[in-house]
C-alpha cells in the first residue's frame, strides 16, 4: 500500500509541475500552437500599434484563436479582418486547422490596438498572452523602435 500511495504522489508531483512555455527568443510551442517572429509595430501616423507575428498550429486538431492580452489588460484584443481598404471587422475568434500558419504580417487579417491601451513605447521585448479556448500562450514580441521614422 504506500508503494501505491508513493507512486499517487509522485504523479501529483509531476502534474503540478507542468508550467505554460515561455517564449525564447520570439518563439514559443504550445498545445500545438507556436508564435514565431512575433514584432509590436507602430502604424504610421496615428497611435495604433500591430502586431506582425507567424502562427501555426502544429497539431493534429482545431485550435481556436480568440485574440491577444496586452500586460495590464483582462480582455483579449479580437483580430481583425479586412472587408475593404481602410475597413475592418473584429473577428470573435479564428479557428487554425491542424498543420494550418496565419501570417499576420499581410495586410488581409491583422491585430492591432491604440496605444491608449497602456502600451509601454520604449524600444525592446514585451510579453503578451495569445488567447485561445484552450487557455493563454504567453510570448514574447519585440516592440520596434519608431522614434526615427
Amino acid at each position: 500500500m504506500p508503494v501505491f500511495r508513493m507512486g499517487i504522489v509522485a504523479l501529483m508531483l509531476g502534474l503540478l509541475n507542468i508550467s505554460p512555455a515561455w517564449a525564447d527568443n520570439n518563439a514559443v510551442d504550445y498545445l500545438g500552437l507556436s508564435v514565431r517572429e512575433a514584432q509590436l509595430v507602430q502604424e504610421p501616423g496615428i497611435d495604433q500599434w500591430r502586431i506582425k507575428a507567424r502562427i501555426s498550429n502544429d497539431s493534429t486538431i482545431n485550435l481556436v484563436i480568440l485574440g491577444v492580452v496586452l500586460p495590464g489588460l483582462m480582455h483579449s484584443t479580437p483580430f481583425k479582418v479586412k472587408v475593404a481598404e481602410g475597413r475592418y471587422a473584429d473577428l470573435g475568434s479564428l479557428t487554425l486547422a491542424p498543420e494550418e500558419q496565419l501570417d499576420l504580417s499581410t495586410s488581409h487579417i491583422l491585430m492591432a490596438f491604440n496605444g491608449a491601451d497602456g502600451l509601454n513605447r520604449q524600444p525592446g521585448d514585451l510579453t503578451l498572452k495569445l488567447h485561445t479556448t484552450e487557455g493563454y500562450l504567453p510570448f514574447v514580441a519585440h516592440l520596434e523602435d519608431t522614434t526615427h521614422r
